[in-house]
């Protein structure tokens, strides 16, 4: 019954023009073009989903999946048309809803205010909602139904949920949420090692997140050093107004190329470097890597420095004497 009905929901909804029917602020004056390539994630019963690539005018990357799905209790069924947009560092960003309005127990469809408060919960990375299994998600009752038509929603979380719209809520959070991130950041982190424009979009963007984003990325090994991220970790190391930039920054250090160039412009921040984030410099040469007579000579002024655990690594770099 529930195939036919979905058959009979693609029949009368896709056949007609796609409406929507809401959409997130996010969204609104974004102009989004889809790069027409399907990529493929895994979903937390191991099915595989496609996912689409938009870019913005400025080359930001922005991952979206159509959603026909069921919301379902005792038998009885609604279904759901959505669209979810994810940004490139794999944080929910937008909904689209499509077909028809989201519609709550007493089939009244959602207010404004009824999808604003969604949208607040579904920016939740950590909602309660994750710590709960669909069926009980309302006191147990007799006969309950969608969305609770005969149970309460547990106080615990009902806040967490649109009112009389709990099975709604907690089924399209978990679209959003639930195996979805780290998958996504995957894709991010391929098309940005073979897309430098997508790179430089990124280092350009004002928004401090996706520099963030990107460092992790370099530290953690998903990227390939270009001369954009070299410039960047430089430029967060000598940062005093953003301690988690710098500190993003530091973690990266040992991934870049450290040739002739970079080396010159270390010196100058070495100089004025905390011990401890001399030890993190010192740190990122313990490769096999050439010093600059210039460098090898600016660790070496510090051999005095009365500090056993610094003078171990100071010791350690420039006694190998590896220089150009």
């Amino acid at each position: 019954m529930l195939i036919q009905f979905i058959l009979l929901f693609f029949a009368t909804h896709f056949s007609q023009k796609d409406v929507v029917f809401f959409q997130s602020q996010e969204l609104k004056g974004l102009e989004l073009t889809s790069q027409e390539q399907e990529f493929v994630i895994l979903d937390d019963q191991e099915h595989e989903i496609p996912i689409l690539e938009y870019r913005d005018s400025s080359g930001l990357i922005y991952w979206y999946r159509r959603v026909l799905t069921p919301v379902c209790l005792t038998g009885e069924c609604l279904l759901i048309d959505i669209g979810i947009y994810w940004d490139c560092t794999g944080d929910f960003f937008g909904l689209e809803v499509h077909g028809e309005h989201l519609t709550k127990t007493d089939h009244s469809i959602f207010s404004v205010k009824d999808y604003q408060h969604l949208m607040g919960i579904l920016k939740n990375d950590w909602s309660v909602l994750r710590e709960y299994e669909f069926t009980n998600l309302v006191e147990q009752q007799e006969g309950d139904g969608v969305d609770g038509i005969s149970g309460a929603t547990k106080t615990e979380i009902a806040m967490e949920t649109v009112k009389d719209a709990v099975y709604t809520t907690y089924t399209i959070w978990h679209l959003a949420h639930l195996g979805e991130k780290e998958q996504l950041v995957e894709l991010t982190a391929n098309q940005l090692n073979e897309k430098n424009l997508i790179l430089k979009a990124l280092v350009t963007n004002k928004d401090s997140k996706y520099r963030y984003f990107i460092l992790d990325l370099l530290s953690n090994g998903k990227l390939t050093s270009t001369p954009e991220l070299d410039s960047l970790v430089l430029e967060g190391l000598r940062s005093f107004e953003d301690p988690k930039f710098k500190k993003l920054s530091y973690n990266a250090l040992s991934k870049i190329g450290l040739n002739h160039q970079i080396q010159k412009s270390l010196i100058s921040i070495y100089l004025i470097a905390s011990i401890q984030d001399k030890i993190q410099i010192l740190t990122a040469f313990e490769r096999p890597i050439k010093l600059t007579p210039e460098l090898h000579a600016c660790f070496s002024n510090d051999l005095t420095i009365d500090n056993d655990w610094f003078l171990v690594k100071l010791k350690k770099v420039i006694e190998a004497k590896r220089q150009f």
